[in-house]
């Protein structure tokens, strides 16, 4: 078993207690999942732990079930999809998208108020798209040049993170920094 797939079976051992913690995974989640449009959620994964995490966390968060039951593999991966018209809407309505108007996959802040939620919808992410290397005991000299230089750039003012798009080419870069403020006149 890999370093990542140990991860993640980790991850999905942590229950899910609040309801707002199951939106906010679920949001990560559909964030990097295979496809999430207005039509159809498909979620496709090799992880057998996540396969089964799915449908109680949609449950909680939206009541939605999936049409497929996560036991089914099909070429050695789960794939779980959601094609009801009212369980999609649901699932945007939870976001604060409205179907009728043209939707853009953008991070809602208000989905991510408390850290315990910020920390679910991390989880979600990496479960769906993620992956991680095991720390090495021993470090080459390129990889300690690189992280020297790394370490004198200055630290970037956004963060970006990009979303999979229905088609993995027609990607965009989302951002979840915060707007300034106004500034006040007296």
């Amino acid at each position: 078993m890999s370093f990542a797939s140990e991860v993640k079976n980790e991850l999905c051992r942590v229950p899910v207690s609040r309801h707002c913690c199951a939106v906010a995974e679920a949001y990560g989640v559909l964030l990097y999942c295979h496809t999430f449009t207005t039509r159809e959620i498909r979620i496709v994964t090799a992880c057998d732990a996540f396969a089964e995490r799915l449908p109680k966390l949609f449950r909680r968060a939206f009541g939605a079930h999936f049409a497929l039951p996560a036991g089914e593999k099909a070429g050695g991966r789960h794939v779980l999809t959601i094609t009801d018209r009212a369980a999609v809407e649901t699932v945007f309505a939870a976001f604060g998208a409205d179907l009728s108007r043209t939707v853009a996959h953008h991070i809602n802040l208000a989905v991510l108020e408390s850290d315990c939620c910020k920390a679910s919808f991390l989880r979600g992410a990496f479960l769906a798209g993620g992956s991680v290397t095991a720390p090495s005991t021993t470090t080459s000299s390129s990889s300690r040049r690189t992280r020297a230089s790394a370490a004198r750039r200055p630290p970037c003012s956004r963060s970006w993170v990009l979303p999979r798009a229905a088609s993995t080419a027609a990607r965009t870069p989302c951002s979840i920094s915060r707007s300034p403020r106004p500034s006040r006149t007296s």
